[in-house]
């Protein structure tokens, strides 16, 4: 437990050094909107696009067997929360914050540690993963955004919608580049390294920064429902299903992490753009954030004890 807690410490440590810097004022509170707009339209992508230009994509069993235990733990989740709005009367856009919660990832505290953790050979996996999840992850959050707000696109609209989403089209340019054999030029690899390198960092302060306390007091009911299926809920679907898929090692570890880290902060960014409830957003952010630093050590140490490393 000791040696876990060491690899979380620097990653956690840059997000409250984010939420002290916000705080403080330094360098400025009106820096943090620009911040995030680089990290998810620049930053994020490019990582993406080079973790899946590098990724092993010619092991067919292993690709399916991650992949398709993550994805089944996403769309399992977005089905238990289905009736939501009937049954207990949430509105459209708490309901589509809710999904958003539990059924995003954080892929900067996700790819951190698993780099700390496992180091390449991790992040290679790590890709994988993000092939899989960011699109299904997008699509599903871009659909369910847009239309428990009553802005329901139609479908030439929504594939627009998804089509202009950076983390998609880094997912499929990544992913293309990567099957076809075209690859890139070296000195653009190089660049997208150094931006790649950038997120993790500029990412995690980031994250930090985005932390807001005031919306915790509204709507508790739902911020421990969304929290308990992010945390516990997803890594417990994920690991069903690798076990039932075969999958071992460091890419079961792998996909725990990947379904055990809190929700994305571009949630917000989505939620805000698109009429869900932002300051519902916000605060499960938050508070799955500041929670998975209890949760997260516990699962890993299980983890990790039940694959033998």
């Amino acid at each position: 437990m000791a040696d876990i807690f060491g690899v979380l410490l620097p990653v956690f440590a840059l997000i409250f050094l984010g939420l002290a810097m916000r705080e403080s004022g330094f360098p400025g509170n009106d820096m943090w909107g620009p911040v995030n707009k680089l990290c998810y339209f620049i930053l994020y992508p490019a990582m993406i696009t080079s973790n899946l230009l590098r990724a092993d994509l010619n092991q067919p069993d292993l690709i399916m067997g991650l992949g398709l235990s993550l994805v089944g733990s996403q769309l399992v989740m977005a089905l238990i929360l289905l009736p939501l709005p009937k049954l207990f009367g949430v509105p459209g856009p708490k309901y589509s914050s809710v999904v958003q919660g539990a059924v995003r990832w954080n892929g900067f505290i996700a790819l951190g540690i698993i780099a700390a953790m496992l180091g390449d050979s991790g992040l290679t996996l790590a890709a994988i993963a993000l092939g899989f999840m960011v699109p299904v992850a997008n699509i599903l959050s871009v659909t369910i955004v847009a239309a428990s707000s009553g802005q329901a696109p139609s479908l030439p609209q929504l594939g627009m919608l998804l089509l202009k989403n950076p983390l998609l089209i880094a997912c499929a340019v990544g992913t293309g580049l990567n099957l076809s054999g075209i690859g890139l030029w070296q000195p653009a690899i190089g660049l997208l390294d150094i931006l790649s390198d950038a997120s993790i960092s500029i990412g995690l302060i980031a994250i930090g920064a985005g932390l807001y306390f005031e919306g915790i007091k509204g709507d508790i009911g739902l911020i421990v429902l969304t929290t308990v299926l992010k945390l516990f809920g997803m890594p417990l679907l994920a690991a069903i299903g690798m076990t039932y898929m075969g999958v071992t090692g460091e890419t079961f570890v792998v996909g725990i992490v990947c379904t055990a880290v809190p929700g994305a902060t571009s949630s917000y960014i989505l939620a805000q753009q698109l009429g869900g409830d932002a300051r519902l957003m916000a605060a499960l952010i938050t508070v799955g954030t500041l929670i998975s630093i209890i949760t997260m050590p516990a699962i890993l140490d299980y983890t990790l004890r039940y694959v033998g490393m």
